[in-house]
């Protein structure tokens, strides 16, 4: 049997390959091709430098490319095992089907691991990655007063109302403590601007938990004399967020949790960024949409790579026949699966991320649905 087992796997994985280049082209031109363009002609990157940003994004595509092509490769390889008559005469020989997808169960398994591996290491490294690129050139060009500066983050409360906004020109989060630069913070009041401070920049203390403004000045823009706008420094230049009214206990990482993308974080990260959502200051709304956000994602990191398994369960039920068929058709059944199998995993996940939907059913209800559809197909052409 071994023979026949580095046949098949032989086979499979070239059609894997192939597979896996044929949908990393199509995922590329779609996801990666627009945003290639942009960078060079909108925002004025080198061509070189956009090149890398968009290549470095790449690994993350493996994870969808993948199961697509288990699910392609197996199918096509059963699917001209079986109109050449190989299949017949392993049947005939008393080799049962469950036998015979044994190499390839266990090539989607090892599938499956390599692509939790890129979706929970390599893949958030390779992202993190390029976004450094792209912040580092970004500030490069902001220097020559060619990008604007970045769009504030607002806070609200738990009543719903804003708390305060706060806008830089950039946050850098490397080292123990974080440094934003020409830092402008508005506090409001029952939804109204109260009170502005400007600094050109801001020091994060992780032991105090607050943000330090260095030759900070204060604005005053309501009250009896609100026609009246005064403007003078604080304590000599220098103002922690800690004082009563002017608290921001918010770390860099807090900050720009609101802006990281998922595709940059470990399950460890989604994990931690569940935990503060739970705990933030904010409307019960947002807490549960927050949560749900990263609850989703982190349940997406766990189920999706099982999808290479059931793929793999389905390929090769739908791949056994009997009469000659082609690879066009082959290609149509497993692009029809694919998407019906995408479809519904964005919907429901979608009513994840709003909190409509549990998490854990929103990752892993079309995971069970693909999986009762491969295994019974697997057992009726056991039959």
């Amino acid at each position: 049997m071994k023979i026949l087992d580095r046949y098949i796997a032989s086979a499979v994985t070239v059609a894997f390959i192939s597979g896996v280049t044929m949908f990393m082209v199509l995922l590329c031109a779609m996801n990666l091709l627009r945003e290639l363009i942009r960078l060079i002609t909108q925002d004025g990157f080198p061509t070189g430098t956009a090149l890398l940003v968009t290549a470095y994004q790449i690994p993350a595509l493996l994870v969808y490319a993948f199961p697509m092509a288990v699910l392609l490769g197996i199918l096509l390889t059963f699917g001209r095992m079986s109109g050449e008559s190989e299949m017949v005469a392993m049947r005939a020989a008393g080799v049962s089907f469950v036998r015979i997808i044994l190499p390839v169960l266990l090539i989607s398994l090892l599938v499956a691991g390599l692509s939790f591996y890129i979706a929970n290491d390599f893949g958030p490294q390779a992202s993190k990655r390029s976004r450094a690129i792209a912040q580092q050139e970004y500030e490069q060009l902001q220097a020559k007063h060619i990008l604007p500066a970045l769009p504030p983050i607002k806070v609200l409360g738990r009543d719903g109302l804003v708390k305060y906004k706060i806008e830089a020109d950039a946050i850098d989060e490397r080292g123990s403590a974080g440094v934003m630069q020409n830092v402008t913070i508005i506090y409001y009041r029952n939804n109204l601007p109260a009170n502005l401070i400007y600094a050109p920049r801001a020091v994060w203390n992780p032991k105090l938990g607050s943000w330090q403004c260095q030759g900070a000045w204060f604005m005053n823009t309501l009250g009896k004399d609100a026609d009246r706008i005064t403007i003078h420094p604080i304590n000599k230049g220098t103002v922690w967020f800690d004082a009563p009214g002017l608290k921001v206990g918010q770390s860099p990482d807090e900050l720009l949790n609101a802006k990281r993308d998922p595709a940059d974080m470990t399950a460890n990260d989604l994990r931690q960024a569940r935990d503060a959502a739970k705990i933030e200051e904010a409307p019960s709304w947002k807490i549960r949409q927050d949560v749900g956000r990263w609850a989703t994602f982190l349940a997406l990191r766990y189920s999706t790579p099982f999808t290479c398994l059931f793929f793999a369960f389905i390929g090769a039920s739908l791949g056994l026949r009997h009469h000659r068929t082609s690879s066009a058709l082959g290609l149509g059944i497993s692009l029809l699966i694919i998407f019906g199998y995408y479809f519904l995993n964005v919907y429901l996940s979608t009513f994840g991320e709003s909190g409509v939907l549990a998490p854990a059913i929103a990752a892993w209800a079309p995971i069970v649905l693909v999986g009762i559809l491969g295994i019974t197909l697997t057992v009726r052409a056991n039959r």
